[in-house]
């Protein structure tokens, strides 16, 4: 009897375990949920903490945790965050976890993380604006583009970029035509960059042209000028935060046409390592501000395309970051990421610094919202 009854024991015991770690694995159970939604904000991403957190800019407060202590969780090594207005929803890039999660936009409350296969390492994602159920995922392991119904949360198609080039990162939709840019990395180094045009076929993407960069370019990212409108590739080049290997970072403007394809326009030598950031860009004064491996803040006119701050004559130098990994402007304001020091910098558009805010660990990403 006493072992029948140490048995059973035993048996509840594990039962009992075995529901307490699915609970603690229950997402419900862990992540945060904020109470109101600001006005305005800039969304924050911990690559190291695998967290997303919120500055609110009319009440000037950052917050990395919901009201009741709980963090916004993300997958391994996230790198992207994209808005979507429509559905309500903030989506997350993770690269490690080959997943995307998806929160509510206006709770930050976790909803859900679609997995789309081993072996992708996911890097950027890029919404189809005429038809948002629809969206282009660069896949940097894989090296393709991934068509990914955000509605009913599958792949519809993969597209190989084998034949231009490898490791795509940036990923734009603009106006029917999709334009991916991959670094050619191998080896420790890069390879001869550059830009592939497809136009969009249903789900379905018709090559059109592909455009080299140069080598040892690195076209991490990029973004359309709805004005022009042209497309802006920034080529990070070598990472080199002290110029003694390389000062090669550069601009290269490229007039869209009518069928989508690309004519050159001009390059900016505005050197260093420029990172771009979808928020980062004053429309009003048609300023573009990139951040730096090395700590720097350059800057260049979109407008007339002219290099307003380089890395030599940078308008802001932090000597104690080694890598600014993202800027966000608003009102006047400008917000970097320092990625190694856990901290925010926020700067006037002269380049005064205005104040630090401590931050979760590594801050990667930003990106501005309002209602």
């Amino acid at each position: 009897m006493k072992k029948r009854m140490m048995r059973e024991t035993i048996v509840l015991t594990i039962i009992l375990l075995m529901v307490s770690l699915l609970l603690s694995c229950d997402p419900s159970f862990t992540i945060g949920k904020r109470d109101s939604e600001p006005n305005k904000e800039v969304f924050v991403i911990h690559g190291l903490g695998q967290t997303i957190a919120y500055y609110d800019i009319d009440e000037e407060k950052f917050h990395s945790e919901s009201s009741n202590g709980e963090s916004f969780l993300v997958g391994s090594s996230p790198n992207q965050l994209v808005i979507d207005k429509d559905k309500n929803l903030l989506y997350c890039i993770n690269s490690l976890d080959n997943s995307i999660t998806y929160f509510s936009l206006s709770t930050l409350e976790w909803i859900d993380e679609v997995y789309l296969g081993v072996g992708i390492n996911p890097w950027n994602m890029s919404m189809n604006s005429d038809n948002s159920s629809i969206a282009y995922i660069s896949g940097w392991i894989s090296n393709e583009i991934i068509i990914f119904d955000l509605i009913e949360k599958e792949i519809l198609k993969r597209v190989s970029l084998a034949q231009y080039g490898n490791r795509p990162q940036g990923i734009i939709y603009h106006d029917g035509y999709l334009y991916t840019s991959y670094v050619s990395y191998s080896s420790g180094s890069f390879g001869n960059g550059g830009v592939v045009v497809h136009q969009v076929d249903s789900n379905d993407l018709v090559f059109v042209e592909d455009i080299k960069t140069g080598s040892g370019s690195n076209p991490q990212s990029m973004f359309v000028d709805e004005d022009t409108p042209s497309l802006h590739v920034i080529c990070t080049g070598v990472n080199d935060e002290d110029f003694a290997i390389s000062n090669d970072g550069k601009v290269e403007i490229y007039t869209i046409n009518s069928d989508g394809s690309l004519t050159y326009t001009t390059t900016l030598s505005i050197e260093g390592s420029p990172l771009f950031s979808p928020s980062a860009i004053d429309e009003i004064n048609n300023i573009v501000y990139l951040a730096n491996t090395g700590g720097y803040i350059t800057s260049y006119n979109k407008n007339s395309n002219m290099v307003v701050n380089s890395a030599t004559t940078p308008l802001y130098k932090d000597d104690e970051v080694n890598l600014f990994s993202s800027v966000a402007y608003f009102d006047d304001t400008l917000m970097a990421s320092a990625f190694n020091n856990d901290y925010l910098v926020l700067l006037d558009t002269d380049g005064v610094e205005l104040m630090r805010i401590p931050s979760g660990d590594g801050p990667q990403f930003l990106i501005r919202k309002e209602r």
